[in-house]
């Protein structure tokens, strides 16, 4: 039987802390920052912003940004949603 009850707050920094190293790993060169939470609820969701060198990035209920100086690939923009569904699964 799956238990659908929320994760305490702490869970959710450390999936946040988790996220955060993920990223960092496969795009050393990108900025990455929390950007607020997400009001919506919107999961998985990942939006290509600036001519492709933002990605706007919602997962765990909170919206994140992710900038570099060059454009995003279609196959770094599915590496990402991968990251995502990983930890939306959790």
């Amino acid at each position: 039987m799956e238990d659908n009850s929320p994760a305490p707050h702490f869970i959710d920094g450390l999936y946040g802390k988790l996220v955060e190293g993920g990223i960092d790993y496969f795009f050393p060169s990108a900025r990455f920052e929390l950007f607020e939470p997400d009001q919506h609820g919107a999961q998985g969701l990942i939006s290509r912003e600036s001519g492709n060198t933002s990605v706007l990035l919602s997962w765990l209920g909170t919206r994140y940004s992710l900038t570099r100086e060059e454009s995003f690939s279609d196959s770094e923009i599915r590496l990402l949603g991968g990251i995502g569904a990983v930890l939306e699964s959790r």
